[in-house]
């Protein structure tokens, strides 16, 4: 069974707001990474997460549990490394001084970015600012909702034990159903997202929630309520700031 079926299955949602694209892939890239190191006689396997948020755990808990024998080398706990690139700006000096392409990735707009079939997902540089709107030269699989067609197209997604196995476009007649029909489904899905600036979008209106409840936090200080971080929703109950 595919790693990231349960999953789809369970429609996972973390928190009831947060869609897992990105948590989904790193159990299946951690599986690849395994699979090739044990085929090419290894003994090391590496990721790039930072030694401060879950994709650590999501690689690392997967390499572990698909190979005993294999070592994880994690570069942003070794002080050597996080010593001699503290950020992401000595990172992209370092790329620029030895010619490593970085595509769009520049010191103005320094996105991490995870692509995959689900989705992608953006953090870094004015995102962090819960008091900013993301820039629409950031989107690469929506457009703006100004720029979606007027017109509205009707799809139909058919599901087999929980996954879904066809997406029929009713407006065009055209329909995706093949062998894989797991991947052939994403594809169809994301551009009929991409099309109608369906997708990205979402993680904006994330960020306008976090906008109001740092507006409700900062009406709140007058009060005696205790002070919230904008981007930490455990201080909220149903909408309401914990005294």
């Amino acid at each position: 069974m595919p790693v990231h079926r349960p999953t789809v299955q369970a429609n996972s949602v973390y928190e009831d707001r947060y869609l897992l694209g990105t948590a989904i892939a790193r159990p299946c890239i951690a599986r690849k990474q395994c699979e090739i190191a044990i085929a090419e006689g290894a003994g090391f396997v590496s990721h790039g997460a930072t030694g401060k948020g879950n994709d650590q755990i999501r690689f690392e808990m997967a390499y572990y549990a698909l190979s005993a024998d294999l070592e994880c080398v994690s570069p942003w706990r070794m002080p050597e490394f996080y010593k001699r690139f503290p950020g992401r700006v000595a990172l992209l000096d370092f790329a620029k001084e030895n010619n490593i392409p970085l595509g769009k990735v520049t010191k103005k707009d320094p996105w991490s970015m995870d692509a995959n079939l689900m989705h992608i997902s953006y953090e870094s540089g004015i995102l962090e600012n819960p008091a900013t709107h993301s820039p629409e030269r950031l989107w690469q699989m929506t457009v703006s909702p100004e720029d979606a067609p007027d017109k509205a197209e009707i799809i139909e997604i058919d599901f087999k034990a929980g996954v879904p196995v066809k997406v029929t476009n009713k407006t065009d007649g055209s329909c995706m159903h093949a062998p894989v029909p797991q991947t052939r489904c994403a594809l169809q899905h994301t551009r009929v997202r991409h099309t109608r600036g369906i997708g990205e979008r979402k993680k904006e209106r994330e960020r306008e929630r976090e906008r109001e409840r740092y507006k409700r936090e900062r009406r709140g200080r007058g009060r005696g309520l205790k002070r919230a971080s904008p981007s930490n929703s455990s201080n909220f109950v149903n909408g309401k700031m914990i005294k």
